[in-house]
């Protein structure tokens, strides 16, 4: 027997892995990490769903370095500016257009919330989770159910048999047989000390949780366009202030103008009053620039597209919330059983001990019924002598008993893995539950600090009409200086500005309040 040469086959295997990795396309990666990416062809553009280009890891080759003087590598240089520009597929960057069906009136803080709900992605992205944990659950308990199989095996065998003698000058005998063997087999695992058991009950104790994820998103898009509306109100109201401002500046100016005129006032004085008024025109534009982002802030919360456009509701006069100290610390664990993530995070962790009792089981023997119903249809010929075999039914059934034995540590391994899970889990729940004890004081603590500013603000709004108005009043009869009117017209506006802040601060910190305590579950929720 000739051996073979072990060198002489490592050389042809070397040659051909060498000739297969020359076959690569230079094309689906960089040459180096400064050359840009040119693609040979845009990858397939289908609805929904994009191709994307393999990747592979690069090696810069050494002749693409150059060494300074020292010896150090340093990057070598193109002739021209790389262009590091991406090739433009039109089916990936196609949005959708606004809806068409958008109320005419103003909306309200509910009716965005309801055009979110049924407009966001986040709802559908939460709903197809909890779709897809419900079918997981129908996967694991189909292991409880028999598994049917049709099988059909078709086959063909010749055959040449030499004979001792020849016979009317035969020396062989040619030998064919076909035929065709349909069957039905059947397999029932009747008893795995609950395995099965416990891997369906994983399965439902994650729908649970991906149920709970999908009361969540719900929960969170509506905290979201709460979030964004309250802004968005600051921000109209801001630009209303910034408005008056600038008539108030205005009215300063006109007095002094008037002074200036009847020789009473210098022309630094009315070179102050229109510095004034140039200031409030600046602030009156910045205030609609962030009004304008807020709106598009407001769009993308409720997920439509930025170009959409809708009038918006004034947000209606109504008392501010009460502080909930007290309340949330002596309800705390029962706050703490409603909260999304915490119910998410118990949930898995109760699918992970779950999944130990699984590894467990598979130690242990199994029960199994088989069964089995064919018919055998076969075709003897026999040199030229056709016979047409008759139809063999054949069926059984057995109840068997597994045991493995020996595996190479697999089930060890799976058993430590999942008593490991099992224990991160728990930590996870823990953690979560300490973030959201954390979450619950401080929106509460928010909340109260919100409310204490509002008031002082408030006050502040108060006394600085007051003063805006005796100042303003003293100039024009000559008791007061342009000075005090400007510091008085500034102090106003600051004021305002601070009252709306402190406002929108506090609807905020109640709306974060309300999500912490599991009350913000429809949009009438909204403080």
């Amino acid at each position: 027997m000739v051996k073979p040469d072990v060198r002489l086959l490592s050389s042809v295997a070397l040659v051909f892995v060498t000739t297969l990795a020359g076959c690569a396309n230079p094309h689906l990666a960089p040459a180096s990490p400064t050359t840009p990416w040119t693609p040979e062809a845009l990858p397939d553009a289908r609805p929904l769903q994009l191709t994307s280009l393999a990747t592979a890891e690069a090696a810069r080759p050494a002749a693409d370095q150059a060494r300074n003087a020292d010896g150090a590598p340093t990057p070598a240089r193109a002739a021209a500016d790389p262009r590091f520009d991406l090739p433009t597929i039109a089916a990936a960057g196609h949005t959708p257009a606004p809806p068409t069906n958008l109320p005419s009136h103003p909306l309200s803080l509910p009716e965005l919330i309801d055009l979110a709900q049924r407009h966001n992605p986040a709802t559908r992205v939460a709903w197809e989770q909890a779709r897809q944990a419900a079918q997981a659950v129908g996967i694991a308990e189909a292991l409880f159910l028999p598994q049917t199989t049709a099988v059909a095996v078709a086959g063909y065998q010749r055959s040449k048999v030499p004979l001792p003698l020849a016979l009317g000058g035969i020396d062989h005998v040619d030998t064919s047989i076909s035929g065709v063997i349909p069957a039905i087999t059947l397999q029932w695992l009747l008893f795995d000390f609950g395995e099965r058991e416990a891997i369906a009950e994983s399965a439902r104790q994650l729908a649970f949780g991906a149920n709970v994820q999908f009361q969540a998103a719900h929960q969170l898009l509506i905290q979201a366009v709460a979030l964004a509306y309250y802004p968005y109100e600051a921000a109209r109201s801001r630009t209303a202030i910034a408005a008056e401002a600038l008539r108030n500046s205005e009215s300063v100016a006109q007095a002094v103008s008037e002074r200036r005129r009847a020789g009473l006032a210098t022309i630094v004085e009315e070179s102050q009053a229109r510095q004034m008024v140039a200031q409030a025109r600046l602030g009156l534009v910045e205030a609609r620039g962030l009004e304008r982002d807020a709106y598009q802030a407001l769009v993308a919360a409720v997920g439509l597209p930025p170009t959409t456009r809708f009038e918006v509701a004034r947000l209606p006069l109504r008392p501010l919330p009460d502080s909930l100290a007290a309340d949330v610390e002596d309800r705390l664990d029962e706050l703490l059983a409603r909260r999304p993530e915490v119910l998410a995070a118990y949930t898995a962790a109760q699918a992970a001990q779950h999944g130990i009792d699984a590894a467990e089981a598979a130690f242990l023997p199994k029960v199994f019924l088989a069964g089995i119903a064919a018919i055998t249809n076969n075709r003897l010929d026999i040199s030229g002598l056709s016979l047409l075999g008759q139809p063999v039914s054949r069926a059984g059934v057995m109840v068997g008993v597994s045991l493995p034995l020996y595996d190479g540590g697999l089930r060890s391994n799976r058993l430590a893995a999942a008593r490991s899970q099992a224990d991160q889990a728990i930590e996870l729940w823990r953690q979560t539950q300490q973030a959201a004890a954390l979450d619950l004081v401080t929106a509460n603590n928010r909340l109260r600090s919100a409310l204490e500013a509002h008031a002082a603000a408030t006050e502040w709004v108060e006394t600085a009409q007051v003063l805006y108005d005796g100042a303003l009043e003293a100039y024009r009869h000559g008791l007061g200086t342009v000075t005090v009117a400007t510091e008085a017209t500034n102090g106003l506006l600051a004021a305002r500005m601070a009252q709306i802040d402190a406002l929108a601060a506090t609807r905020v910190a109640a709306t974060l309040l309300a999500h912490a305590t599991g009350q913000l579950t429809a949009a009438d929720d909204v403080p």
